[in-house]
């Protein structure tokens, strides 16, 4: 079902240089390409679930090169898009989508209302650290730089 998105006069001139900017610095190739395309297949998916592992593998991309046995998506993804005091929060919120995808793949999804919600709070994290990345406000190599943070972090007394 097509939509239609108004965007105010406004509007219109922010809008125009901020496509301008992505055109300009979109990647062609890498880690940052690919989790657009991830990201881009899950918004064009019909139902959430059928959305969280676009969302999940390109934030295992850009968060966890190692792979999702290293267990450090949940806890880089809080260090970058939350407060100190809103991390831990973050990564077991982090931590359920995983599982949560878990159970899709098995065909045991949950019913209606139950995870859609952190679906798209999943995806908007990982739309921001997209943003942020292909405008510059952010390193590309964002595992390094929730390393940097949690190593930051660490050294800094409770």
């Amino acid at each position: 079902v097509p939509f239609l998105t108004l965007i105010s006069a406004a509007q219109e001139d922010e809008l125009r240089a901020f496509c301008n900017l992505v055109a300009r610095r979109a990647p062609t190739s890498g880690e940052l390409a690919w989790a657009l395309g991830c990201y881009e297949m899950g918004c064009e998916r019909f139902a959430p679930f059928e959305a969280l592992t676009d969302y999940l593998l390109a934030l295992r991309a850009l968060l966890e090169p190692e792979g999702p046995s290293s267990g450090r998506l949940a806890q880089r993804l809080a260090v970058i898009c939350a407060q100190p005091s809103d991390r831990a929060r973050l990564a077991e919120r982090t931590a359920h989508a995983i599982s949560l995808e878990h159970a899709v793949i098995a065909g045991l999804a949950p019913g209606e209302g139950g995870g859609s919600d952190l679906v798209d709070e999943l995806a908007e994290h990982l739309r921001a650290l997209l943003r942020d990345a292909l405008c510059g406000h952010l390193e590309p190599d964002l595992r390094a730089v929730a390393d940097d943070l949690l190593a930051e972090a660490a050294a800094v007394p409770d």
